[in-house]
């Protein structure tokens, strides 16, 4: 079979530190499923759903896969604008991922392909994804799956936190606060997502892989 990886940095494998470099230590679902079938893997650390989507409709204009997942990150990468306007509420922010992955959504589904989708960075929207019939709801959300007491953050923090300023209230930063640690305590769960506690390690992957092999009779 033919298969394609699409995402940023989780669709990648393991990464932590390797000789003083923050890196790709294990190649992952590409690793394993490479071991009998063909892979091409389009993922790119700290790209954003966009790019992934563009890279995509170039690649399935010209190449045909059995099987496409996709990696879906943190809606927030697409939108850094909005951190150059003023008064900035949590809901805004909510509502602003919201309205990013109906884009994204839409944008996939009008590639004209089956795509099994993976939440990631953030959290698939489970009721938006069920107005595109090409879109696949595969695991709304790792994390929660590989960790069921783990609760996923409403909001993902990416290189975006640098932006954040006087341009938010108290509650809207608190509120971020709350979810930034809920993020990085990722890092108590070593089973699945040590060295880096940001992403799937190889036993996370080999448990991805595990599930598609049984899913799709591999």
């Amino acid at each position: 079979m033919k298969f394609c990886i699409a995402g940023d940095s989780w669709g990648c494998g393991e990464w932590g530190e390797e000789q003083g470099h923050y890196q790709i230590l294990h190649t992952g679902l590409e690793f394993f499923l490479t071991q009998h079938h063909q892979v091409r893997n389009l993922s790119q650390g700290s790209s954003s759903n966009n790019f992934a989507v563009g890279w995509l409709r170039h690649v399935v204009e010209h190449d045909k896969f059995d099987h496409i997942f996709w990696f879906q990150t943190d809606p927030l990468r697409d939108i850094t604008n909005l951190f150059y306007e003023e008064n900035i509420t949590f809901d805004r922010l909510l509502e602003e991922n919201r309205q990013q992955m109906a884009r994204v959504y839409r944008a996939l589904n009008k590639l004209g392909v089956k795509i099994h989708c993976i939440g990631g960075c953030n959290k698939l929207n489970l009721e938006l994804m069920a107005r595109y019939p090409n879109l696949i709801a595969y695991i709304p959300s790792v994390t929660e799956w590989l960790e069921p007491d783990y609760v996923h953050p409403a909001i993902w923090t990416s290189w975006w936190e640098k932006l954040i300023g006087r341009q938010m209230n108290i509650d809207c930063l608190d509120k971020l606060v709350d979810c930034k640690k809920i993020q990085d305590s990722l890092v108590n769960y070593k089973k699945y997502f040590w060295p880096d506690g940001r992403h799937l390690n190889r036993t996370g992957h080999k448990m991805l892989f595990d599930k598609i092999s049984k899913d799709f009779k591999l």
